[in-house]
């Protein structure tokens, strides 16, 4: 008897939202010569076949409980609905590509909240910037807008913004990448400043041990030499922002919790052999749990 990975603890959250896909590819008609086809349905595809009054927003009602429960963690403006642009950023496990709402353990250190730290109001301002800055009204930034068109810092600055903003590479910055990267940038310049005594824009190792939230003055300073890039002995705002993005966007060091992507662990197949999860990326698969009899 063959033992198998049990990983009923990660999974079984998220068989909800699986389930949207899944229901979605079984729809689709064999191909010529009878196989199924294995293309994977479009996220606007799946929104309307839930979204059952047409107005653009998934809700409790439309949804049952356990598939509700899954979706609204993606809910990254806190309206109570889940728009298609948070819909069309999770994936088939319903994991939003970057969690604002779950500050890094290193982060939490340091006294961030990730989105709890702001009102409902905030976010609706925030999106209010957005849609400001989104010219042609459809709802999404393109480089052109934010970049070339746009008048916040430099032209330099706009362009690093735009790349750690997009998340995925398309080159678009949608509403809930706009959202989220306010979320972390605010946050990290409210705790910048808290920590910066003499307000001079960059932080000292002293400053950093004296005033920031890390109990442990040891700690604290291997957390310093983190934000301090060029080791210089003080971290500036731009060293400060960019590593805090990185962690906060990062998945590393964090313990797994329902809905997250799974980590690579090694499975077994059928004839016992080992193999990482990570060959089965990209592909529909059935994983069993327990033992076999």
């Amino acid at each position: 008897m063959r033992n198998i990975l049990r990983l009923t603890h990660f999974l079984l959250p998220a068989i909800g939202v699986t389930l949207l896909w899944a229901a979605d590819l079984a729809a689709q008609p064999p191909s010529r010569g009878g196989a199924m086809r294995m293309r994977r349905p479009g996220a606007a595809q799946i929104f309307g076949r839930f979204d059952e009054n047409d107005d653009g927003k998934l809700t409790q009602e439309e949804l049952p409980a356990m598939m509700w429960q899954r979706l609204a963690q993606s809910d990254a403006d806190g309206d109570g609905a889940v728009s298609k642009e948070e819909f069309a950023a999770m994936g088939p496990s319903g994991t939003r590509a970057a969690r604002s709402d779950r500050p890094s353990p290193v982060l939490k250190m340091l006294g961030a909240k990730g989105a709890a730290a702001f009102s409902k109001e905030q976010i609706q301002g925030f999106k209010r910037i957005f849609a400001r800055l989104d010219s042609d009204g459809d709802r999404k930034l393109t480089r052109r807008e934010y970049v070339e068109q746009g008048t916040y810092l430099t032209k330099e600055s706009r362009a690093g913004i735009f790349r750690a903003t997009d998340r995925n590479s398309d080159d678009i910055l949608t509403e809930q990448e706009y959202v989220e990267n306010r979320i972390i940038t605010d946050e990290a310049k409210q705790i910048f400043a808290k920590i910066d005594a003499d307000q001079d824009r960059r932080l000292t190792e002293e400053e950093f041990v004296a005033n920031s939230k890390v109990e442990n003055k040891q700690e604290a300073r291997e957390i310093f030499k983190q934000f301090d890039t060029d080791g210089d002995g003080a971290a500036a705002m731009i060293e400060y922002l960019i590593v805090w993005g990185n962690l906060a966007r990062s998945r590393q060091g964090q313990r797994v919790q329902t809905g997250d992507p799974l980590p690579d662990v090694t499975l077994y197949d059928a004839d016992g052999k080992q193999f990482k999860l990570s060959r089965l990326k990209g592909q529909y698969s059935v994983l069993v749990f327990g033992c076999l009899t």
